[in-house]
């Protein structure tokens, strides 16, 4: 079985990238997000939507995956998404900012 600490990484590279193929090879269709933005989704479909949403939402995306622990095949992380605030991001009206 692969670390977890590596899988949860990978994963999040796939959203940073926006490559849904490879997050779906990255993580069970079942996935339980802890953090959704609002009226995401359960599972794999509701992180392609975070995904999508985070595209759409920050021109120039950039991720910075700060810590990663784990224990056995589960894994949390503290990660920070930055970008120019483009279009609406989960509710909140574009602002131009970084």
């Amino acid at each position: 079985m692969e670390d977890a600490k590596a899988a949860y990484r990978r994963a999040m590279r796939a959203v940073a990238d926006g490559d849904t193929s490879r997050l779906a090879a990255s993580v069970a269709n079942d996935v339980i997000d802890h953090n959704p933005i609002p009226g995401q989704s359960p599972g794999i479909g509701g992180i392609v939507e975070f995904m999508h949403a985070l595209h759409t939402g920050l021109g120039g995306l950039s991720l910075d995956v700060q810590h990663v622990i784990s224990e056995g095949s589960f894994a949390a992380a503290r990660i920070v998404w930055s970008g120019i605030h483009r279009e609406q991001l989960a509710g909140i009206p574009p602002t131009g900012r970084h």
